[in-house]
């Protein structure tokens, strides 16, 4: 097997192994992956006896098939349907995307200089304005931000100095990764003074300029 092809698989598996230990993370690396396994499959039939390399293969298109009934789920048949052009992409990312309701808003109504910060949503797909992202496995730069001011009028001249126009809220994903964090809530780290500095500015420096569901984009006032 090529180093080069062995340095990939072991650095991707690593790589993925220092961040979160979700799946869709490993994609990437699935491909060197399988190159890896058909090179080793090669090597390992060769090896065999006449007699048992046809019960190898039956095993392992048996092994095959079933991982492929395994992801062959509505979701990901639906995803296929609208790759292929015969699902509804809109439909789709509107039951399975929380934040997709307010994209088409925030393309469409926001200034083309307006800069988001995104609070409780991670995603920044398809948004086409200039973005800053928390790190939902850290504690969100709002919190920091609120707990760091000595005021509610600080920190209003921070977030103005940071170039923040607009506020994207995705509460459904505060409360996801409230659990996941294994926080009481979202904004758990702040302080008494630092929940209200931040809900007086929520609240009564900013105005609501779209909700739907779980999402809300808030302008300043």
């Amino acid at each position: 097997m090529p180093a080069t092809l062995v340095a990939g698989c072991f650095l991707g598996v690593v790589g993925w192994g220092i961040g979160p230990l979700w799946g869709r993370y490993l994609i990437p690396i699935l491909a060197l992956l399988a190159a890896s396994l058909g090179w080793c499959w090669v090597r390992v039939r060769a090896r065999l006896s006449v007699s048992l390399r046809v019960p190898a293969d039956l095993l392992l298109g048996g092994l095959l098939l079933w991982v492929s009934l395994g992801v062959a789920s509505p979701l990901n048949m639906e995803r296929l349907s609208c790759s292929l052009g015969a699902g509804s992409s809109e439909e789709l990312m509107r039951r399975n995307v929380s934040y997709w309701p307010a994209v088409r808003f925030v393309n469409r109504e926001l200034p083309t200089d307006g800069r988001l910060l995104m609070v409780a949503e991670a995603r920044g797909m398809y948004l086409e304005r200039d973005l800053i992202i928390e790190d939902p496995f850290q504690t969100p730069l709002l919190v920091e931000l609120a707990n760091g001011s000595s005021s509610t009028d600080e920190l209003e001249r921070t977030l103005h100095a940071r170039g923040v126009t607009h506020l994207l809220v995705n509460w459904h994903e505060a409360e996801r990764m409230a659990v996941i964090s294994q926080r009481s809530d979202y904004f758990a780290g702040l302080t008494a003074a630092g929940r209200q500095r931040m809900m007086e500015t929520l609240q009564s420096r900013m105005r609501r300029v779209f909700s739907e569901g779980p999402v809300e984009v808030l302008g300043w006032r």
